[in-house]
């Protein structure tokens, strides 16, 4: 984790001489930038009192926090399934790797016509970065309602077929 330090204890690195004696290990990094989305190369290596040298080189991933896209779709019908994938939200770790420990979680409102509703992304990589994105304004359509003015009625015969015509807003 970028919150983390390099050090032995964090890698578990000790070291012993050809006769078991234990020797001091200073663990640093030997090239790379010690931040999120980035790999750094360490060096363990400990030294015995004849002036041996040992040592291991390994490649670390620096991991930060999760990134969480705005959503993209905020428009849904009362009958539309709302999930990540349909609001549009990408969750990936520091390396740009899809995530799949993340939770939708409606904080407000219920989905009915009329409704904005809020909801809660949690997103947390597999080495415990958490991080989280509150979606609001996400609107819930019903059918539309039709109204009409029924003073605007008028009958343009009266046969056996009748013809009706609305005028609405000036239209027939």
């Amino acid at each position: 984790k970028v919150s983390e330090t390099v050090s032995n204890e964090k890698f578990v690195v000790s070291a012993t001489d050809s006769f078991d004696m234990a020797l001091d290990v200073t663990t640093e990094i030997i090239n790379g930038t010690f931040a999120e989305g980035h790999t750094i190369t360490v060096r363990s290596l400990a030294t015995d009192s004849k002036g041996n040298v040992g040592y291991v080189d390994y490649e670390i991933k620096v991991y930060g926090l999760p990134t969480i896209s705005t959503a993209t779709t905020k428009d849904f019908k009362v009958e539309d399934k709302i999930t990540l994938d349909t609001l549009g939200v990408v969750v990936k770790d520091s390396f740009g790797v899809k995530l799949k420990n993340v939770t939708l979680t409606l904080q407000n409102g219920s989905q009915t016509a009329g409704s904005i509703l809020t909801y809660l992304v949690v997103a947390v990589d597999h080495l415990g970065n958490e991080n989280s994105l509150v979606v609001d304004n996400v609107r819930i359509f019903g059918v539309p309602e039709i109204t009409c003015q029924k003073d605007k009625l008028k009958v343009e015969k009266a046969y056996d077929n009748v013809t009706v015509s609305f005028d609405l807003n000036g239209g027939s």
